[in-house]
């Protein structure tokens, strides 16, 4: 037993390299993501969320990486179009979320954020989306047991293991299965690999993740928003109607030790018994790879008032049974017009794009009607209903 276990911990120092950032160097990415629900079983009644920003990247260690978003904006889609529209042609608003944040690594796997203590809840879930793109443990750090593990090796780039990973969508189970990709589908496919200079006389690797949520360490309010679902039992979606595909892959050029992420692509579904209820995708694209210089307003001692967020997994916003009574900027929960009167009750802030009746109803019970709604959370892109009793 302690051979074998001599001989994992052998097996992974043979990958351990300088991963992914080499320091004195700019990494900038565009991002392009999209969230949107089918108002049908077809694909083409859609509405949705997208958003387009920049994302660059400043090591300044092994252990920390410098972010930052620019060029950030955002929009709504509202009317229903189909999945093959050409999304990029929608209006889109600026989103300014452009304060530097801390990625704490270890060992080349991303272990928790520093952001600035302004840095509102919605802010903060968005900035795990984005940064989990980047989540990539080409050494196995941390693998977990299974039969049928091949775990990395500086002798070749094909491997197969399972790992216990924080991301957004949880700390979960995740399979990695990692193989080359000739160079004649990059050139096919230049999206992959935007870069190609950069793999030299080494390769291109393709690293695809699927996660299974049986198995978590720490579950994640995203599935609940993303599902529209309040309550904590959705988390575990096999044992609800819903039911969730999340699939990864990412794209990188040299070996498993040194290497640049070119591409990080995520799909998410969630299903009913029957149909896709949303589709959420998320795509990272190298952009380009330059030295740095003059970027020291860009380090940790220059970044006051900063906060640790913990990993990468999503932090779900929790309402209170009772909503408060006061309208507060970053709630905006409805009040209660008359005391005396009929009784009037706010819903927390829903995704996922419901009706303003499903809210009540949902929330309060099937007796409750909407009076009014209004936009909340993260870029105003939830719901809120005003509710009352249908008797009254």
């Amino acid at each position: 037993m302690k051979s074998a276990t001599l001989l994992t911990l052998i097996l992974i120092g043979c990958v351990a390299g300088d991963g992914a950032w080499k320091e004195n160097t700019v990494y900038t990415y565009r991002l392009s993501a999209k969230t949107y629900k089918h108002l049908s079983q077809s694909n083409t009644d859609l509405i949705g969320v997208i958003s387009r920003a920049y994302l660059s990247i400043r090591p300044q260690s092994a252990d920390l990486l410098i972010g930052q978003i620019t060029q950030a904006e955002y929009g709504k889609v509202t009317h229903k179009i189909a999945e093959e529209t050409n999304w990029d042609n929608e209006k889109l608003e600026n989103y300014r979320l452009e304060k530097p944040f801390a990625i704490h690594m270890d060992n080349g796997v991303i272990r928790s954020l520093s952001v600035d203590n302004s840095t509102s809840n919605y802010e903060i879930n968005q900035l795990k989306v984005i940064v989990s793109q980047l989540q990539v443990d080409t050494n196995a750090q941390n693998h977990i047991g299974f039969s049928d593990n091949q775990l990395p090796r500086k002798d070749r780039d094909n491997a197969f293991y399972k790992t216990m990973e924080p991301l957004v969508t949880g700390n979960c189970e995740t399979v990695y299965d990692i193989s080359p990709i000739p160079d004649y589908v990059i050139q096919s496919h230049p999206e992959l690999a935007p870069l190609p200079e950069l793999k030299g006389a080494d390769q291109f690797i393709q690293i695809a993740k699927s996660r299974t949520y049986d198995n978590c360490h720490e579950t994640s309010g995203y599935l609940l928003d993303i599902a529209g679902r309040k309550d904590s039992s959705a988390v575990k979606m096999g044992q609800n109607r819903f039911h969730l595909n999340e699939k990864r892959r990412i794209v990188i050029s040299g070996t498993l030790e040194n290497y640049t992420i070119q591409s990080s692509v995520t799909t998410n579904e969630v299903r009913d018994d029957n149909s896709t209820i949303l589709s959420d995708y998320v795509n990272v694209t190298l952009q380009s790879v330059e030295p740095s210089s003059n970027y020291s307003q860009f380090t940790l001692e220059n970044m006051k008032n900063m906060k640790n967020i913990g990993n990468l997994v999503y932090n779900y916003d929790s309402y209170p049974t009772t909503p408060p009574t006061t309208v507060t900027p970053e709630s905006k929960q409805f009040v209660t017009s008359n005391v005396s009167g009929p009784t009037e009750h706010s819903t927390s802030c829903w995704t996922a794009f419901p009706t303003a009746s499903t809210l009540c109803k949902s929330e309060f019970g099937p007796e409750f009607a909407d009076i009014k709604t209004h936009s909340c959370g993260f870029l105003e892109l939830g719901k809120q209903a005003l509710c009352r009793l249908s008797c009254e």
